[in-house]
């Protein structure tokens, strides 16, 4: 409806509260509108944190995501990226998507925190939607605590190994190389009483029992004692299979052979022989096999390199080189005396298991040796030792063994 001003002739008009001039006259002005009803979602809180959890404790705590707007939203994604690992999304709680939520509608997410070391961790938790104000992202962090963390230091002992003295008595070796082994056994105790912490069994019957009781000494008449005992038994049928009579001999480590291997030791088997390996058992085999019983399995070899004095050594020669064992020919005259040499392929074995204080959280061991970090060793939670460190320390280095003790757990 126009108002018109009554006095036409007036050029200035007023119009009323609520009413505009045009053409004249005044016109209502039109002062209401609709506001458009919209969503609201919100992550609550913006920030979770799981707070400090001692291994191997595992933390929880949950956070809301709720429409606090007017207008129905459509959840699309939840998404959770964290930096180590430690905190993880229960993706249990996470609605099927896409979801739609009513005005005060929302679902609860839950944060897991658990870890094997000390170290904090963090991620973003980022939810998109249907709300204009684009995707909503929460923080979420936490630490992982390792109870009473220490560090065991010790220095490194001599390398432990328990070597077995297989020998080849067949008729060609009784008859030429007694000699030989009489010069050269002295020597070969005294260098493995210098450089290792050792033992010897002496084999070489078809039972594979020890000759005599277990050596650990380098006197003069121990060395006549091992001498004396090799060429005690005849030829037998696996006087030219010596991987054979090793085999038989570690069939019998509870009862002729009791501590013959101790736990964690390098086991060295020194063969004797002029002839090739003949047990029909490919030699790959064999390391195969005796590997089980130490994983720092290693051959030496006297043998005939080269068919000169008998008929070669198939087997034996290229398993002391798979096993980087040192290798002496038979067929010279002074191979005996150069038997001090096996302790090179002894020098890098395996120290003796190292006890520990307190009994560790296994997951949390760390091992360095000369400040170098190992991932190579074995725990053996029965006598709580360390044992089996690759690459082998060498004498006189430090060993530094650190874990954590574990927590107690609510629950």
């Amino acid at each position: 409806m126009w108002w018109l001003a009554l006095a036409g002739c007036k050029d200035d008009l007023e119009c009323p509260p609520g009413f505009r001039e045009v053409n004249k006259g005044c016109v209502a002005t039109e002062t209401t509108t609709t506001e458009q009803a919209l969503p609201d979602l919100v992550i609550s809180p913006d920030f979770l944190d799981l707070g400090n959890v001692d291994v191997p404790c595992t933390g929880e705590r949950t956070l809301e995501v709720r429409n606090d707007g007017e207008a129905s939203v459509d959840v699309m994604s939840v998404a959770f990226e964290g930096q180590l690992g430690d905190l993880t999304l229960d993706e249990g709680t996470v609605p099927a998507l896409p979801l739609v939520l009513e005005p005060g509608d929302g679902f609860t997410l839950s944060f897991r925190l658990e870890g094997m070391e000390t170290r904090a961790d963090q991620g973003t938790l980022t939810v998109t939607s249907t709300d204009p104000a684009g995707p909503d992202t929460a923080s979420v962090s936490g630490v992982v605590s390792l109870v009473d963390e220490r560090t065991e230091s010790v220095v490194a002992p001599l390398p432990i190994a328990d070597i077995l003295l297989l020998v080849d008595t067949s008729c060609s070796m009784y008859a030429d190389n007694i000699d030989d082994v009489t010069l050269g056994i002295p020597a070969m105790l005294q260098a493995l009483d210098r450089s290792a912490d050792w033992q010897l069994a002496v084999i070489s019957s078809d039972n594979g029992c020890m000759n005599i009781p277990l050596v650990s000494d380098a006197s003069p008449a121990t060395a006549n004692l091992v001498v004396n005992s090799i060429f005690t038994y005849p030829q037998h049928a696996l006087s030219e299979a010596l991987f054979a009579m090793g085999a038989a001999a570690l069939n019998h480590l509870d009862d002729c052979n009791e501590g013959m291997l101790r736990p964690g030791s390098q086991m060295h088997f020194i063969v004797v022989s002029d002839e090739p390996e003949q047990s029909n058992t490919p030699w790959q085999d064999w390391i195969q096999t005796f590997q089980a019983y130490s994983g720092t399995f290693v051959v030496s070899a006297v043998v005939d390199e080269g068919t000169v004095c008998g008929y070669g050594s198939d087997g034996y020669l290229q398993a002391a080189a798979a096993t980087s064992g040192v290798v002496l020919d038979v067929c010279q005259s002074d191979w005996g005396s150069q038997l001090d040499s096996v302790v090179d392929a002894i020098a890098e074995g395996v120290v003796a298991p190292i006890a520990l204080e307190d009994v560790p959280l296994e997951e949390s061991l760390r091992v360095s040796v000369a400040g170098v970090p190992v991932d190579s060793f074995h725990y053996n939670a029965t006598t709580n030792t360390i044992e089996d460190i690759l690459p082998p320390p060498r004498p006189g280095q430090q060993i530094d063994i650190t874990y954590g003790l574990t927590g107690e757990c609510d629950g």
